[in-house]
């Protein structure tokens, strides 16, 4: 009967130093993010806006989370960032791109910025600050961030709000 504690013990040890605590996840590669974040509507959206025009001057950075300073530092994240070459056809205020967080681990998109809905209607805003205001010819008119930089207009002082979802002149 003395044999059996001792027995135990030796199984008990066999366990541990044959490695079944749980190994260290290795995060995957910053190519693979890339792919991850080409596959959603939202990079889709991006791409195909305004017949693809900007589909030519985007470049595609990845850098872990935490030497980005669009998010908050995570150590198992990537941030997949699609912005404006000096070549675009179009200048903007920096907010027309598209960034992800990535689930290192996993590949879950965890937070995309803008919502897809910025690029499928051009006066969607969540808040004032979405909304810009200009001229074209003698209209006044109020698009979102998205849309402003395509409508070839001349800044108004006209002051835009943002609506039940909608950019608005005030």
């Amino acid at each position: 009967m003395k044999t059996l504690p001792f027995v135990v013990l030796v199984l008990f040890l066999a366990l541990i130093l044959s490695g079944c605590e749980k190994k260290a996840q290795k995060i995957f590669s910053p190519e693979k993010a890339l792919q991850i974040a080409a596959q959603t509507q939202e990079a889709q959206a991006l791409i195909n806006y305004r017949n693809r025009a900007l589909s030519e001057c985007l470049e595609k950075k990845v850098v872990r989370s935490c030497e980005s300073e669009w998010v908050t530092c995570r150590d198992n994240a990537w941030v997949v960032q699609y912005v404006l070459t000096s070549q675009c056809p179009v200048k903007s205020d920096g907010r027309l791109g598209m960034n992800f967080v990535i689930d290192g681990f996993d590949g879950k998109v965890i937070s995309h910025y803008p919502e897809r809905e910025y690029f499928a209607n051009d006066k969607f805003c969540y808040d004032n600050g979405d909304c810009i205001s200009g001229t074209v010819g003698e209209n006044k008119e109020c698009l979102n961030f998205i849309a402003a930089p395509f409508a070839h207009f001349t800044p108004a002082s006209s002051t835009c709000l943002c609506q039940a979802g909608q950019c608005i002149l005030k």
